[in-house]
């Protein structure tokens, strides 16, 4: 690789298949609140923001703070929904090898994310992993992607941000990265709206789309 140093990746939906764990956890506090439910579609639409603005488009307004922890309490007692998506693994092993630094950026709470990436046998390729707690914004600011960034010691033109909604391109993009749009998660080929550099439909497809990003001197497309 010539110029390519490190790779960022969002949690859910690139690196785990969660959705079970997140479309039960808001099914389960709309219910307990009395209030209408909502399509499966309607909570992917809302995925890559922070937990509050979902609950605030979900829920329609209410007691944001309280959805919240009884979310993540839900979840708490669920970490055992989230998987790996098929050669993901196998996908981290061959980037290490490839000398690439690697990192998670996720808008979920740190003690879900840590164990369940752990629980998924992904934790011990993550040099840095930036929660919902790690930083004043969440994506689609590009503040948690840059503090990733200087944990790994690595410029943002040296990087690329894997992940499957428009908030994680738009935060790659913002803080200078490369981005890879993930059509293969929650908001499917939606992501592309947002014109990611490159687009990968399986996340076996990424070591290519690396190695091409690395004969191109981590320059974008023309």
């Amino acid at each position: 690789m010539k110029r390519l140093k490190a790779v960022l990746f969002d949690i859910d939906g690139t690196l785990l298949d969660s959705a079970e764990f997140i479309y039960r956890a808001f099914a389960h506090v709309l219910r307990e609140r009395k209030l209408p439910p909502r399509s499966r579609a309607d909570m992917a639409a809302v995925m890559g923001v922070s937990l509050e603005e979902c609950y605030r488009v979900l829920a329609g307004g209410g007691d944001l703070e309280a959805m919240c922890r009884e979310h993540r309490a839900f979840q708490r007692q669920h970490l055992d929904l989230p998987r790996a998506f098929p050669g993901a693994i196998e996908v981290l092993e061959e980037l290490a090898r490839m000398g690439l630094r690697m990192a998670a950026v996720t808008t979920r709470s740190r003690i879900s994310s840590l164990t369940t990436l752990e629980r998924c046998g992904l934790a011990r390729f993550m040099q840095t992993v930036m929660s919902a707690e790690d930083t004043p914004n969440l994506k689609p600011h590009p503040e948690p992607l840059r503090k990733a960034l200087a944990v790994l010691k690595v410029r943002p033109a040296q990087a690329v941000m894997v992940g499957d909604t428009e908030a994680d391109v738009q935060a790659g993009r913002s803080a200078g990265t490369l981005t890879v749009g993930a059509v293969y998660g929650f908001q499917g080929a939606a992501v592309q709206r947002c014109n990611p550099d490159y687009v990968i439909r399986s996340i076996r497809e990424l070591p290519a789309v690396l190695a091409r990003i690395g004969a191109r001197g981590a320059a974008r497309l023309p």
